[in-house]
């Protein structure tokens, strides 16, 4: 049953992008492989979870078989409280970078995660810069710590929410006013 609480809340015209990743070219740096994989953060429920292997980072690289614009995420980390994903970075059309790209380039948008932003089922955080994650085709995601001292990241859920452009109706488009 979906209560108030954990329903999604999208704005008008936002959808979740799940069905516009291209789940088969998705990858994740340091993933705790075979068993907590990126393919199950990505999948609905919180039985299922992405795990760090070695230390508390991720490197998720999420490419789009559309253009989207991310206007929103999620988090979630189930009952891991002090597992779930504090710092991230997020790198718009960035391609095969790893952990020192990551640490040294500068990011398009990063938030800071609460741990109310991740309890449970997760909330929505909008992306607050309304340019920074539009016409991508490829997102590279870095979590740079956790909530806690825990060894180890965990996200049950990743939610990214928005629009992908195939879909928006050219003949709807006004023009700006300047």
């Amino acid at each position: 049953e979906i209560t108030q609480q954990t329903r999604p809340l999208y704005g008008m015209n936002e959808e979740s992008l799940l069905e516009s990743i291209d789940k088969s070219h998705a990858t994740c740096m340091n993933e705790l492989a075979p068993d907590h994989t990126l393919s199950d953060a990505l999948a609905k429920g919180l039985d299922t979870w992405l795990e760090s292997d070695c230390d508390e980072q991720l490197l998720l690289h999420i490419p789009f078989h559309v253009p989207v614009d991310v206007l929103a995420v999620r988090f979630a980390a189930g009952v891991h409280d002090d597992e779930a994903p504090r710092t991230v970075h997020f790198f718009a059309n960035k391609h095969s970078m790893d952990f020192d790209d990551a640490t040294t380039l500068r990011p398009t948008w990063s938030v800071e995660l609460s741990a109310s932003d991740t309890a449970m089922a997760g909330r929505l955080v909008r992306v607050d810069d309304c340019l920074a994650l539009r016409h991508i085709v490829e997102l590279t995601i870095f979590v740079e710590d956790n909530q806690g001292s825990a060894p180890t990241t965990r996200i049950a859920t990743l939610e990214l929410v928005g629009k992908g452009l195939a879909s928006t109706d050219m003949a709807n488009l006004k023009e700006c006013s300047s």
